[in-house]
């Protein structure tokens, strides 16, 4: 005992119930309220620390355990300031104190450094404010990721950074290529494009694309089947948080092909007929100009369509008539009947495909006179 009095420096002091005069009110008045301070300064730091640990993400650990370290420190404080009451350890308690006074000192600095940063923190409306806009911004790409799923059109994005990879596809296109979206997002440009297969190929089509922002081409795709159909693709150039996209939509073309050879077919049976039709028959431009003669009016005129430069009309065509009758040493009386030729018919103007054109058949409907 002698030792600890020693220890603790409690030799000739008094304990301070006697300034208390050890009036049984007034001293447990005093101890309790001291410790039950020294219970709740531990709980504080406790449920501190239980914080600390399980959101790991808060901002500044360090000054919530300097807080639980100051704390602990003031609750020790009080402790002792209830064991005084009938055990003199004063000098611990001023020990504890000092203790207390640089843990206080440092902490009071580390809240004028943190307050600042802090401050700058967002406050609690404000994430709110946030968060309703981050919700409203995630509807509406959940609403226009469901109008790309909704759509007939093929829409695809391609990384170049990403060798040239899927990095989006719609239901549209998983269609288009019989391949699931997690397989097609595997996919390079070589995989399912024939025309782009060595990375010159696609240097050059990003360079293209870049430079124009959009391009509207024609190209085959290859399916999971291995088949190989045309498609009309329009692919624009995306930039976006400091990432290149290729992005655009494509569409099968398939029957529009036919269609296209298949009108071909029908303007090349149509002029055969007109050539070996044994009425006279001139091709002409709404303009005028002369586009084809058929084989019966060269045998009059003897000339051709490429040796005809006028722009032909009504009188002009009764020129051509009468250069006729020169050249032959006849006189030939002609009716001309005007038909115009439509693709679609309807409110257009005629055409054909590559031109405007009328066809002026003449009639011979009288006699041939020898002049």
């Amino acid at each position: 005992m002698t030792a600890l009095i020693d220890l603790f420096g409690i030799k000739g002091f008094i304990p301070h119930g006697y300034c208390l005069l050890w009036s049984p009110a007034l001293l447990w008045l005093h101890a309790a309220s001291d410790f039950l301070i020294f219970l709740a300064y531990f709980s504080i730091p406790a449920a501190l620390v239980y914080f600390i640990k399980q959101r790991k993400e808060i901002p500044y650990p360090r000054l919530f355990f300097m807080f639980a370290g100051f704390i602990i420190a003031c609750g020790i404080g009080h402790l002792l300031s209830a064991l005084t009451i009938w055990i003199p350890l004063y000098w611990l308690e001023g020990w504890v104190k000092g203790f207390t006074a640089v843990i206080s000192i440092t902490t009071a600095t580390m809240m004028f450094w943190v307050i600042p940063k802090a401050l700058a923190l967002p406050t609690l409306k404000q994430l709110q404010e946030e968060l309703h806009q981050r919700q409203i911004i995630e509807n509406q790409l959940r609403l226009f990721e469901n109008l790309f799923e909704m759509t007939s059109d093929c829409m695809f994005m391609i990384s170049p950074k990403q060798d040239f990879r899927f990095v989006f596809v719609n239901a549209a296109t998983c269609q288009h290529f019989g391949e699931d979206r997690e397989q097609l997002l595997k996919w390079r440009v070589p995989d399912w494009n024939p025309n782009f297969q060595s990375q010159n190929d696609l240097d050059a089509l990003w360079l293209t694309i870049k430079a124009k922002k959009g391009i509207i081409f024609e190209t085959f795709h290859r399916l999971r089947s291995g088949i190989e159909i045309p498609v009309q693709v329009s692919a624009n150039y995306l930039s976006y948080q400091d990432e290149e996209y290729l992005v655009g939509y494509f569409q099968d073309i398939t029957e529009r092909k036919l269609a296209e050879t298949n009108l071909r077919a029908s303007v090349h049976y149509i002029h055969s007929l007109l050539e070996a039709s044994l009425d006279p028959v001139i091709t002409l431009t709404m303009a005028g100009k002369i586009v084809s003669v058929n084989k019966a009016m060269e045998s009059i005129t003897g000339k051709t369509a490429d040796q005809e430069e006028c722009q032909v009309s009504t009188p002009a065509v009764k020129a051509f008539d009468r250069r006729a009758d020169r050249k032959q040493g006849i006189h030939i009386e002609s009716q001309v009947r005007d038909r115009a030729v439509q693709e679609h018919g309807g409110d257009q103007p005629p055409h054909l495909p590559a031109h405007d054109h009328g066809i002026i058949f003449h009639q011979r409907i009288g006699d041939v006179n020898i002049k």
